[in-house]
């Protein structure tokens, strides 16, 4: 698989018996090209895009637009190769600036600290590409576990037609 892995730095700990190393984890862009190999390994992180795309994308339609390059899957692997999450970003251009929305995904626990301690890598893609900030957009209930993001600066409400 072509990727952009990118580690995230090992954080040490020294105690008077022994050296306390954490695992260190990865998280990388699947390129367009790679998205039909990987969908098996990631699919049951996808299960509730419905629900955070607010009924506009299902699993299918996310794999659809990654492989045109339209959206962009973001991996979260363990040292030992288990992915343990994966996640969804677009691009958006506004008249002002191109930002980098995460707006669908998930993952174990390990998968999500991860994904918190690699927002660098995806920071770094971002600013490649020309984006000037990045944006979450998740369902109420995530907002807790994703409270390191940043800010809440606006609330999304849908209203179906």
């Amino acid at each position: 698989m072509t990727a952009i892995p990118q580690p995230i730095e090992s954080l040490e700990s020294s105690s008077s018996d022994s050296q306390i190393v954490r695992e260190v984890s990865r998280c990388y862009r699947v390129q367009p090209e790679n998205v039909p190999a990987i969908l098996p390994s990631i699919e049951r992180f996808m299960v509730l895009t419905t629900v955070c795309s607010g009924g506009t994308n299902d699993v299918a339609s996310v794999f659809d637009l990654a492989e045109v390059d339209r959206a962009q899957i973001w991996v979260v692997e363990k040292p030992t190769g288990t992915i343990v999450g994966a996640f969804v970003s677009e691009m958006r251009t506004y008249p002002l600036g191109r930002v980098l929305r995460v707006w669908a995904g998930g993952g174990d626990q390990a998968g999500l600290d991860a994904f918190e301690e690699s927002m660098g890598v995806v920071e770094d893609f971002a600013r490649a590409e020309g984006c000037v900030m990045m944006e979450a957009e998740c369902p109420p209930a995530v907002v807790p576990i994703m409270d390191w993001f940043g800010p809440i600066a606006r609330v999304v409400m849908l209203r179906k037609l």
